[in-house]
């Protein structure tokens, strides 16, 4: 079992704010965030998200869309699959029409976590509570 103590080692990155949230066919949510001076990744790496709006106390991994050369924001496209992706979904459904700032925090992980690691922080309290 991954405890709370394995989020302390995540670099976090604080607040910062998604730009537009962008709806595409097949229910992808395209989010293009301003991306902190700091946030540094490679092609192929992933972020947790967490959207207060959204839910107060979850994190998810998305794989990171946009190319690393892209200084000054972060994209990811995220297909509504499961109940959080949906109501993003439909939260920007919304968000759409009355066009206000929202605030997202991400997470990066100092090492990669293997599939079986995300699947297990997934169902954990530990991300449910995580802040």
């Amino acid at each position: 079992r991954i405890t709370r103590s394995k989020w302390v080692k995540l670099v976090q990155y604080g607040r910062t704010y998604i730009r537009e949230g962008i709806l595409l066919p097949s229910k992808v949510t395209h989010l293009v965030i301003s991306r902190p001076p700091a946030f540094h990744f490679q092609p192929g790496d992933y972020v947790f998200v967490q959207i207060p709006e959204i839910a107060k106390y979850e994190w998810h991994p998305f794989t990171i869309s946009s190319c690393p050369e892209q200084s000054d924001v972060l994209w990811l496209h995220i297909r509504s699959v499961g109940t959080w992706t949906n109501r993003l979904y439909k939260f920007f459904e919304k968000y759409n029409e009355r066009h206000q700032k929202v605030s997202i925090r991400l997470n990066l992980p100092k090492e990669p976590l293997s599939r079986a690691a995300i699947e297990e922080l997934a169902g954990s309290k530990a991300v449910q509570t995580a802040t």
